[in-house]
């Protein structure tokens, strides 16, 4: 651009594009006449599916009566956080502002709705309390596992000598009882000591649909019995990451069979989805998001904040570990995990991973 030439369309498009912020521009009768990308990635819709459409089809009721609001009042109307469904399932906490304008060459009025994605920096704010959190139960941890298995053994010797010593059966039995919760205490702190396994992890550039589909097939043929069918929906543009092969497989084993468990219909159905993080991309970094969607049972309210927390478990047999280990594994590759459930409705798990380790881009 030289001298006092004026500003070209495509100069005004690109802005409009690359803000951080979603921007839809609809008429009086909340019809969509433009909208921009980053309102196309939060509501999974392109625009030209978009225009024309009531924003009914794919806003929030609330930010439809915001945009009403400012309308009726002809001002400026903010709103405030709120937590809502979009069309697709997921939860979002969304942040809006209506602004009502008219043009020259126009009788009627248009709104410009300003909708800030505030999901992303809840979920900041959470992996660093998880971090925190997860770094001083593993310390906690580590070291309560290596001084508890020593006494755990001679207790085991001692009841094992025991059984050849008393003479009742009702006896025999309960120290028999004895020696089989200690295998199981055993066990479990055999299974803690996979976050020291976690705390060695050697980072190298790997293919996450590779991983992904690795689990699914080995996952499938372990399952025939079950009628679950698996559904991928890749992004082949994201780039291969920098990740510990070993670890992040394991986490994601642990996910999918989390999902696996939950499906009990007989259409069960579980679908692993890839894309870009954009907000990540336009601050000039490189980030994923893998969606584990299944239509099982869902995880009851009361429950959901507790599903990452070691020992939890709505499962007779299991050890409330897998998911626990999980979220240790994606934190440690500077990522964050975040579930959206509801009962009887089915569950996703949205995983996101940078496309680098400590800065270095590997893609």
């Amino acid at each position: 651009m030289k001298g006092n030439s004026p500003l070209t369309e495509k100069y005004y498009k690109d802005i409009f594009d690359n803000l951080d912020q979603a921007l839809l521009i609809i008429d009086e009768d909340l019809r969509v006449e433009e909208m921009n990308d980053s309102a196309e990635e939060i509501f999974r819709i392109s625009r030209s599916r978009a225009r024309g459409r009531k924003t009914s089809y794919f806003l929030p009721a609330e930010i439809e009566q915001l945009a009403l609001k400012s309308l009726e009042d002809n001002c400026v109307v903010q709103g405030s956080e709120i937590d809502c469904k979009l069309k697709d399932g997921k939860t979002v906490t969304l942040l809006a502002n209506s602004i009502p304008f008219q043009l020259n060459n126009r009788s009627t009025k248009n709104i410009i709705l300003q909708i800030k994605d505030m999901s992303l920096n809840k979920l900041l704010t959470q992996k660093n309390i998880q971090e925190q959190t997860n770094s001083m139960f593993e310390n906690l941890i580590l070291g309560l596992s290596h001084e508890l298995k020593n006494p755990l053994s001679g207790i085991k010797g001692a009841s094992q000598i025991l059984v050849g010593e008393l003479e009742t059966e009702e006896n025999k039995k309960i120290a028999n009882i004895i020696t089989k919760e200690i295998d199981r205490l055993t066990k479990m702190l055999d299974d803690f000591n996979q976050l020291q396994l976690f705390s060695d992890e050697i980072f190298e550039t790997v293919d996450i649909h590779e991983i992904l589909s690795d689990i699914t097939f080995l996952e499938e043929k372990s399952i025939k019995s079950k009628n679950i069918s698996f559904v991928q929906d890749f992004d082949i543009t994201i780039p291969n990451i920098s990740a510990d092969i070993y670890s992040l497989k394991q986490a994601f084993i642990n996910l999918i069979k989390n999902s696996v468990e939950a499906v009990n219909n007989d259409n069960g159905e579980i679908t692993i989805t890839t894309r870009w993080n954009t907000l990540y991309k336009l601050r000039g970094e490189q980030g994923i998001y893998i969606d584990i969607k299944d239509n099982g049972t869902g995880i009851p309210k009361d429950k959901r904040d507790k599903i990452f927390s070691p020992f939890f478990t709505t499962k007779k047999t299991g050890t409330g570990l897998g998911l626990f280990f999980s979220q240790q594994i994606i934190n440690k590759h500077g990522g964050h995990i975040h579930v959206n459930s509801e009962s009887d409705a089915g569950t996703i798990f949205t995983i996101f991973l940078p496309a680098t380790k400590n800065g270095d881009y590997n893609g």
